[in-house]
């Protein structure tokens, strides 16, 4: 497949076929063909579902619906329940989600919030309160369009400033240096061991991740504004979920 190709130059040398633009509703095979895609029934009536994500083990799914966000459960015969965690969120922005330690804090970058699905020690998002330390001035982390954890900090995307926590404290930030500034607003941030990549006009990657001790270019362009994922996540239950909501916009069967 190749969807950056014009469609005038798609024909492979020597005759030996053409290269796919797109694919709707297909899925194609290890073999090279293409077959129907399955499709997918209404689980849970919603008025306007996005924003769907699930934490690494995929054992539920969070979801967007009219303003408020939604936790969805499946049972072993595909039965789904839904809870309300949050009210207020997501009505005219996408919300975007990061696992920190037991709790999930979320964003849709006019509000922040957070759940605890089971009891542990990561504070509240909204019960963080500004602090003086010697010298140093603690502020609130903002709301952003992007949110991830690495090393015990949360970073969250503000346009193109890129701002980070103090170790271990998710909610609170040095204002003085507690960020790095890119050349283009981010779309997306990427958390992985060894660092962070994060995407504005190119894509960039942290290594050790914040505060950055390296940064290089790794890929000559951005991303689309996007919730980061890994492929570790969406198992069994958080799966099913996304399939049921996130990809069904306004309760559509």
């Amino acid at each position: 497949m190749d969807n950056r190709a014009p469609d005038f130059k798609l024909r492979l040398p020597e005759g030996s076929g053409h290269l796919l633009r797109d694919a709707l509703n297909v899925d194609v095979t290890a073999q090279g063909s293409l077959k129907t895609r399955a499709g997918f029934a209404l689980a849970e009536q919603g008025l306007d579902c996005h924003s769907g994500w699930s934490p690494l083990d995929g054992s539920y799914g969070l979801y967007c619906d009219s303003g408020d966000i939604f936790r969805i459960d499946v049972d072993a015969a595909g039965a789904t329940a839904r809870t309300q965690v949050a009210a207020g969120y997501g009505r005219v922005t996408p919300v975007v989600y990061a696992e920190v330690n037991e709790a999930v804090y979320f964003t849709d970058g006019i509000r922040v919030g957070s759940y605890h699905p089971v009891p542990g020690p990561t504070p509240r998002w909204l019960e963080a309160l500004p602090q003086v330390v010697g010298d140093v001035q603690f502020s609130l982390m903002p709301a952003g369009s992007s949110i991830a954890y690495q090393g015990g900090r949360l970073l969250v995307a503000v346009g193109s400033a890129l701002i980070y926590s103090e170790p271990f404290t998710p909610g609170l930030r040095d204002e003085s240096r507690g960020f790095e500034i890119f050349p283009a607003p981010i779309t997306c941030i990427a958390a992985v061991e060894a660092g962070v990549f994060v995407m504005a006009d190119k894509t960039y990657f942290l290594a050790g991740g914040l505060p950055a001790q390296s940064m290089r270019a790794v890929l000559p362009y951005g991303a689309l504004q996007q919730q980061a994922v890994s492929a570790r996540s969406h198992g069994r239950h958080g799966r099913r979920a996304l399939d049921e909501h996130a990809r069904h916009r306004h309760g559509a069967a």
